[in-house]
């Protein structure tokens, strides 16, 4: 009877210390996860402590009710949340310290946003730290550790301004997310491979404002690009997300003006980029040198890029060059020049052109 006692007991044990083990940061549909923390606060943003946050995910078919849950880091100084904030299945809840966070992002509606009035654990360091989740009975509901923390995973630091997500939303991979997405979380979508950065108009002498990025859809069907990402290297300005339902039609072309985008193109040399939402590049220009006025920077069909100075928004390329215009520069008789019947702005532009040949 002794030996069929320990035997129960044993059983008993190892149920016990599985249905007790503090879940991970492993992707599960029964409990709540952490689906992105945003801890290297850029100057922009906020600043650090006060304005880090942690995203939470709810995969399961239930509502959760999260007074008294409490959040932590690697220092176990639990803040807890007072409020009653119930988070629905596939919602979102943020938790940050302080109700300025939320002037420097834009959320969605419907994710919930949680103030603690204390930073999370003693503010989460740059260089690595843990985020602990637990539920009211003190049990963990979800963990991770990142950069030089390894005891719970051993997700690498990012840059400044980055933040870390999973990819997809409630999955157990998490990226480098360039442009951090609070309350919205990564679908894994197939994006299609068949639009390219087509045109830029760096040097425009109409003003910086219209520089534009022109993209072209090489495909039969309409590409929705919302939350895609256009970016350049060397204009000092921060990536584009494109806004929801921004939809470029078949065979066709979008252009981007830089008064919407605020990417600033250097007329010195620079090259745009396009990436899909999961950071993904997908196009980009080479890279040119020193933009003249009115002179589009523009991919050929065998995808090379030449200067043209033909600047062509929402058409196909058109490659000419300075030769061409002088070529084709329009006569002005002298008589007519002395009559004025061109302006002498005009007549300025033509012999300057002829000077060249």
């Amino acid at each position: 009877m002794g030996k069929y006692l320990k035997i129960i007991l044993s059983i008993l044990v190892v149920i016990f210390l599985f249905s007790s083990a503090p879940k991970n940061s492993k992707a599960a549909a029964d409990h709540l996860l952490i689906n992105e923390i945003y801890y290297d606060v850029v100057n922009t943003k906020g600043n650090e402590g006060t304005n880090e946050w942690v995203e939470l995910y709810n995969p399961t078919a239930s509502e959760v009710n999260l007074k008294d849950w409490t959040i932590c880091d690697a220092t176990a100084n639990k803040r807890k949340i007072n409020s009653e904030i119930i988070i629905k299945p596939n919602g979102y809840a943020v938790i940050t310290k302080d109700l300025s966070t939320w002037s420097f992002w834009i959320l969605p509606e419907e994710a919930l946003k949680i103030e603690l009035g204390f930073t999370i654990g003693s503010g989460l360091n740059n260089d690595g730290d843990k985020v602990i989740l637990r539920d009211t009975a003190d049990a963990i509901i979800d963990q991770l550790s990142y950069g030089s923390d390894k005891d719970i995973l051993d997700l690498k630091d990012v840059a400044e301004g980055h933040s870390l997500e999973r990819l997809p939303k409630g999955g157990d991979n998490f990226i480098d997310q360039k442009q951090p997405s609070p309350g919205i979380g990564l679908e894994k979508i197939v994006y299609s491979k068949n639009i390219f950065v087509n045109e830029l108009l760096p040097h425009p002498s109409t003003g910086t404002e219209n520089e534009f990025i022109e993209l072209f859809n090489n495909s039969s069907e309409d590409v929705d690009l919302s939350g895609w990402i256009l970016d350049d290297i060397e204009g000092g300005s921060s990536p584009y997300i494109i806004p929801a339902e921004t939809i470029i039609k078949a065979n066709s072309y979008f252009v981007f003006y830089k008064k919407e985008t605020k990417l600033i193109l250097n007329d010195g040399g620079d090259q745009a980029r396009l990436f899909w939402p999961d950071n993904t590049l997908i196009s980009s220009s080479e890279v040119y040198k020193d933009a003249d006025y009115d002179i589009s920077w523009s991919r050929n069909l065998d995808n090379s890029w030449l200067f043209s100075t033909t600047v062509t928004p929402e058409k196909a390329n058109i490659f000419t060059s300075k030769q061409d215009e002088i070529i084709n520069a329009p006569v002005i008789p002298i008589e007519k020049a002395k009559k004025q019947d061109y302006s002498v702005e005009e007549i300025r532009k033509v012999y300057a052109r002829r000077s060249l040949i």
